[in-house]
């Protein structure tokens, strides 16, 4: 059986369907200007009670990399505007199957190759009776709900393996991942109004000039590994009813616990301010929450929620005024401000002055200690998204490493479950471990 695209039809040649080189969007460039802060990658860990086909994963992961064009490239620097270049087929390894624990774990640990391409790569360890694996994506080209959709692309092309060894995918050639997508159904005359929400609230997140934030003792940042909380249905379903109870949702909930480990663990002082950051994925204004291709669409919110210095009594009170707070603002455009002001500024800038400009910006903050740990959503995972030939006991998204004194947390949920999870290097270790236990303890049970 010849090639065959996703719609039944002969599949052209990837070598002239897809373009050479196209160019890189907003989001792209926003995370380009993060480099300091962390090693920019997400990746999904999955758990199977079985083992995988090697040959079919690597096989999907090759095709995945013309389904989604994107994935197939390196990101190349450029002082006024970076793009997307494709690499040859023979200079694209994107799968590794590991020989034991110790491989894959060093796999884990290693740093997405953005600028080498590609920007996905897929680590398999087959163990006697069960298997894990994990995929790896640059945060250049994706957010978290982009490596769901990666996922997704991967787990469709190795079941369609399954029946058809032939299969070729035809590429997301029309696929824009330009935050235009977001804008389309946002009328321009509310532009100044969330531009102006934005230089408020940016103001706000900085001043007064002290923010709450964890003492990691200085040091290199060596030893990287990831720390997970699970948090099993039954606690998930409690919190929910907890929730809906005190009119909050599952991640205002989490917020809270998070700020009240924060200051029992960095000591609230009555000075410096309780504040997070947490992250807005703008899919929920792009038609039925589905981009067009795979993209950074998700914009973090800097300081907020943010409580002063005023925690309240107990979890309920301080549960109160979160969702008070994230209630007010999901009423205006939450995440599309932040995306108007970027767009004024540094946006037009060419990027290396733009990111001169973002790096000096925020290292001030740094510097000062006014710098908020970041909460961050990263979804729910889809389960018909990580089914390879049988579902995964447990499935979890892996938020970017950040190196001190940055810090930050990533929450996920798959079948009913909620993790918990965070990169950290070993003079973080310590300090993430208690975090994380105080944060738990800190929800209701």
């Amino acid at each position: 059986m010849g090639n065959v695209g996703q719609n039944g039809t002969p599949a052209m040649s990837t070598e002239h369907a897809i373009p050479k080189r196209f160019p890189s969007q907003l989001g792209d460039r926003i995370m380009a200007c993060s480099d300091p802060s962390g090693e920019l990658m997400i990746q999904l860990e999955l758990e199977f009670a079985q083992q995988l086909d090697a040959d079919r994963i690597a096989r999907s992961v090759d095709l995945a990399l013309d389904a989604e064009p994107v994935l197939g490239c390196r990101f190349v620097r450029h002082w006024r505007k970076p793009w997307w270049e494709r690499l040859e087929p023979g200079a694209r390894k994107a799968f590794l199957p590991a020989r034991d624990e110790a491989e894959y774990e060093s796999f884990k640990a290693s740093p997405a190759a953005a600028h080498t391409g590609p920007q996905v790569s897929v680590c398999l360890l087959n163990l006697s009776d069960a298997a894990m694996l994990l995929i790896k994506v640059s945060h250049y080209a994706a957010d978290a709900a982009g490596v769901r959709e990666v996922s997704r692309i991967i787990s469709s092309i190795y079941d369609k393996l399954g029946s058809d060894p032939d299969f070729v995918p035809e590429p997301n050639r029309p696929g824009s991942r330009s935050v235009g997508e977001i804008l389309k159904g946002v009328r321009w005359t509310t532009y100044p109004r969330l531009y102006w929400q934005f230089q408020r609230d940016t103001w706000a997140s900085q001043v007064p000039r002290a923010t709450l934030t964890l003492s990691f003792r200085d040091g290199p940042p060596e030893a990287l590994s990831f720390i997970n909380r699970l948090l099993p249905r039954e606690q998930v379903s409690f919190l929910v009813d907890y929730g809906r109870k005190h009119e909050a949702t599952l991640n205002d909930l989490l917020v809270a616990a998070f700020l009240r480990a924060l200051a029992a663990q960095a000591g609230l002082d009555g000075h410096r301010q309780l504040r997070v950051t947490t992250t807005v994925d703008c899919r929920r204004y792009v038609t039925d929450d589905q981009a067009p291709a795979v993209a950074n669409l998700s914009l973090g919110v800097l300081g907020w929620p943010n409580l002063g210095t005023d925690l309240g009594q107990d979890f309920a009170s301080t549960l109160a005024r979160v969702a008070s707070i994230t209630r007010r603002r999901k009423r205006s455009f939450v995440g599309l401000d932040n995306l108007i002001g970027f767009m004024v500024w540094p946006g037009p800038l060419p990027h290396a002055l733009a990111t001169r400009f973002v790096q000096q910006y925020f290292g001030g903050w740094v510097r000062q200690g006014n710098f908020p740990h970041a909460l961050t959503n990263m979804g729910a995972i889809d389960p018909s998204a990580v089914t390879y030939g049988a579902s995964p006991l447990n499935a979890r998204l892996l938020p970017p490493p950040s190196t001190p004194p940055h810090f930050a947390l990533g929450v996920s949920g798959y079948d009913g479950t909620l993790t918990i999870s965070t990169g950290v290097y070993g003079i973080q270790w310590d300090m993430a471990e208690s975090f994380l236990d105080a944060m738990v303890g800190e929800l209701p049970h």
